[in-house]
């Protein structure tokens, strides 16, 4: 070994009573670090997503959150608050730069929330008793999660509403008796979507996707083909077992509906005008996302 370095580097010696002081300190930070949740020492404050939080919740919401960022890395600056401490914030100059958890009849007392919120998301809803979630049939308050209209890093608050509703990773830490949350797919930090479009829709659908791609955090990858290379895709793949290949989305084909037992025909609700036939594939692993999707190009369209 290098002389010069033996002089420099001695073994240090810890007494009983240093190890304890040394193991004290340890558990009190991972205590502070816990209780910050997500608060990471090398982020900056504008890097971080601003989460608030109704007090109501905490119980509910608080696992998955520092769960989130566990797995990702993704910082949260966590705020519990009450209702009226919430509108108060958003009403200020922070309006729009936050995501927030909320109570639906919490919702319905403030104006604000509306005005500064771009989208707002049933996470699940708030029930006496343990059942299944059924987006259709439910009696109890919903809990909603509203992503702000000037968030700096869209991605990371889409992600972490994924990681929430993925029944491999958020459904389990969501124990509190009293919430049923949502269905989604199963937890990937960055999903891939796989579509298939006529030439026709090629313009229309770049800009579409391309911008939901950046404000959800979702790979899209678009593969522009005939109707006849379609079909002749999706046939020779239906006959083989490798159904995981099948593309997520199909745009404007409409003889994907003589394949039911693979595809599901997507009906507009938000344009009952929409004519461009789509598809989702049953075999997809991100049946949620893909849905979100289409129906951000439905809107597109609709423009």
């Amino acid at each position: 070994m290098n002389q010069d370095f033996k002089k420099v580097f001695k073994t240090p010696k810890y007494t009983g009573v240093t190890l304890a002081l040394l193991s004290m300190f340890v558990l009190t930070s991972m205590m502070v670090v816990w209780d910050r949740i997500s608060d990471s020492p090398n982020a900056k404050n504008s890097e971080l997503l601003e989460v608030l939080c109704e007090k109501n919740l905490q119980p509910i919401l608080r696992p998955a959150i520092q769960s989130f960022y566990q797995k990702t890395g993704i910082g949260c600056n966590v705020s519990f608050l009450t209702n009226e401490e919430i509108a108060n914030l958003l009403s200020e100059k922070d309006k729009g730069t936050s995501v927030v958890f909320l109570g639906e009849e919490s919702y319905n007392t403030k104006k604000t929330y509306q005005d500064s919120c771009d989208e707002k998301i049933v996470l699940g809803h708030l029930s006496p008793e343990e059942e299944r979630f059924d987006e259709n049939n439910f009696t109890g308050e919903s809990v909603f999660y509203l992503i702000g209209s000037d968030l700096l890093n869209p991605s990371h608050a889409f992600a972490l509403k994924r990681f929430i509703i993925s029944p491999d990773c958020g459904h389990s830490l969501l124990t509190e008796k009293g919430f049923v949350p949502k269905l989604g797919d199963k937890w990937q930090r960055t999903p891939t979507l796989l579509v298939y479009a006529t030439e026709n829709l090629r313009e229309k659908l770049a800009h579409c996707l391309k911008s939901f791609s950046n404000r959800e955090g979702i790979q899209v990858e678009l593969n522009i083909r005939s109707e006849e290379s379609i079909r002749k895709t999706i046939a020779l793949i239906a006959k083989s077992n490798a159904k995981q290949y099948l593309p997520d989305i199909v745009f404007g084909c409409r003889q994907i509906q003589d394949y039911p037992e693979l595809y599901v025909p997507r009906q507009s609700n938000i344009l009952p005008s929409f004519t461009e036939d789509s598809y989702i594939s049953k075999a997809s692993k991100s049946w949620y996302s893909a849905q979100r999707l289409v129906t951000a190009v439905e809107k597109s369209f609709a423009k």
